[in-house]
């Protein structure tokens, strides 16, 4: 989990982690985050965070993606899984969101708005 790196320069003491956060749905290639901070902690913490967030599937790593973006690759992730209606229904449904949001980055949008949904 955390891994204590040697001391800085500084004399500081920090700490590492790696977790997992799924695959590129364009590459097929495991993707992975890295955090180093300065108590263990606040290691703790944020790994906490993270894992949680990523078995909830709401975990977005820092990007610079638009909405229509994201929308795109979660339709095309959860097309798997619906009837072709429902696809349709949601595409229909997402045609005004992306008409009004799409351009806009999707990190930019306030905590409480993209949390909805």
């Amino acid at each position: 989990m955390e891994k204590k790196l040697p001391p800085n320069a500084k004399g500081q003491v920090r700490y590492r982690f790696v977790v997992d956060v799924g695959s590129d749905p364009a590459t097929g290639k495991r993707k992975q985050v890295t955090r180093t901070l300065g108590t263990l902690r606040g290691a703790k913490v944020e790994y906490a965070r993270i894992t949680n967030r990523r078995y909830e599937e709401r975990f977005v790593e820092p990007n610079k993606i638009t909405v229509n973006e994201w929308l795109d690759q979660w339709l095309y992730r959860k097309a798997e899984d619906l009837e072709e209606s429902t696809v349709y229904s949601y595409t229909m449904t997402l045609g005004r969101v992306w008409e009004s949001l799409g351009t806009s980055g999707y990190r930019n949008w306030p905590r409480a708005t993209s949390r909805r949904g």
